[in-house]
């Protein structure tokens, strides 16, 4: 667990969904994180692609920021606007989301991630999607993307 992914999800529920001692919780399991990541991940390689091929260290540090924000705004739609190595970054941590998903689903560990069960979907996987983009996947090793054409 990463205390900045659970800062995130923490921020984002008391804007969007009252958390209260009464507010029932679900649990995302791996396959339902990977399932809710793939799916999500056409505009996020788009905007990526469109961006070019600089990456720096600072996108992490903008990124970060902009999720932050975004947690913040009582938005519910995560459409983020990325300078070109943020964007880079963003489409960094979701890939590394889907695989690190994928790996726990296919180990049968216990990996899950909570949500307000009674939230509507949309807010529920945007909720997940901030825990998992500021906590696990926030630390994917930067040699997985030596190779890639989005690279730094």
């Amino acid at each position: 667990m990463s205390d900045f992914g659970e800062s995130l999800w923490i921020k984002y529920l008391e804007t969007n969904w009252a958390l209260d001692g009464d507010t029932q919780v679900g649990m995302a399991k791996a396959d339902d994180i990977a399932e809710l990541f793939f799916n999500g991940a056409g505009p996020i390689e788009k905007q990526a692609s469109e961006a070019g091929t600089k990456w720096s260290p600072s996108a992490a540090a903008e990124l970060d920021q902009k999720l932050m924000a975004f947690a913040e705004s009582g938005e519910t739609n995560m459409h983020l606007t990325l300078s070109p190595p943020a964007a880079i970054e963003l489409w960094r941590r979701w890939q590394y989301a889907i695989v690190a998903a994928m790996l726990e689903a296919k180990a049968e560990t216990d990996f899950s991630i909570p949500y307000p069960l009674h939230a509507p979907e949309e807010l529920a996987g945007t909720a997940v999607a901030l825990w998992m983009l500021g906590g696990p996947a926030r630390g994917y090793p930067r040699r997985m993307f030596s190779g890639n054409k989005l690279r730094d």
